[in-house]
């Protein structure tokens, strides 16, 4: 097996994400077949083996059970602990919580949206 792919192709538990299941999916399922999601959770645990990187994640949780999203936010804090820097773009309210802080671009979308409307910590977020 090299770098999380065994040789028929199909995702297996990497050795880089410190023994952390990612989801069910993206454990079993041929590289092809993974949404987007799973392969760019795939591609982190991947690279972790390297240090001082900058990952930058767009909807990591999508396609997660709520139980693995906790999984995904330990993940996380394992690459923040060895001192990578983790930028993740999310709706989803737990892991908004769980950030060291929360840059919100709005107000709308496309044209109507790329402003700061926000900038601080999840509890200044919730007190605004």
């Amino acid at each position: 097996m090299r770098d999380g792919l065994a040789p028929d192709g199909t995702v297996r538990a990497c050795p880089a994400c410190g023994g952390t299941r990612l989801d069910e999916g993206a454990r079993s399922s041929r590289i092809g077949d993974v949404n987007i999601g799973e392969r760019q959770r795939l591609k982190l645990a991947i690279s972790m083996a390297t240090s001082g990187a900058i990952y930058v994640l767009e909807e990591p949780t999508t396609g997660l059970h709520l139980a693995d999203v906790d999984n995904l936010l330990g993940l996380l804090d394992r690459l923040v602990d060895a001192g990578d820097t983790v930028v993740v773009i999310e709706h989803h309210q737990a892991v908004m919580a769980y950030a060291d802080g929360i840059i919100d671009l709005g107000p709308g979308a496309g044209h109507d949206g790329g402003r700061i409307v926000f900038e601080g910590t999840p509890a200044d977020l919730v007190a605004a």
